[in-house]
């Protein structure tokens, strides 16, 4: 099976499918550039959002791949480091 950039592929080789290509060609590349999540870097786009939308005290752990993954799980999400956030909203 073929996909896009980022995430999709991930998912679909969870799921089991083997993913034989990626397509990278400039059109796709211009299109991810394009999208608002790409613009930013997680998780600062989500701390970002949660303020601009009225919550406060923010707390974000980084990287909990650590955490909540074994040794096996760690390598084979590497490329994909998960993060917590924890807000308030007055």
């Amino acid at each position: 099976m073929g996909t896009g950039l980022d995430f999709f592929s991930i998912i679909m080789a969870k799921a089991g499918h083997k993913v034989t290509a990626i397509d990278c060609t400039d059109a796709m590349l211009n299109y991810r550039k394009s999208m608002p999540m790409c613009q930013k870097t997680r998780p600062q786009w989500d701390l970002d959002t949660l303020v601009a939308r009225g919550y406060s005290e923010l707390t974000c752990l980084t990287n909990i791949n650590e955490r909540v993954y074994d040794e096996k799980r760690k390598f084979l999400y590497r490329s994909t480091p998960m993060f917590m956030i924890a807000a308030t909203k007055p």
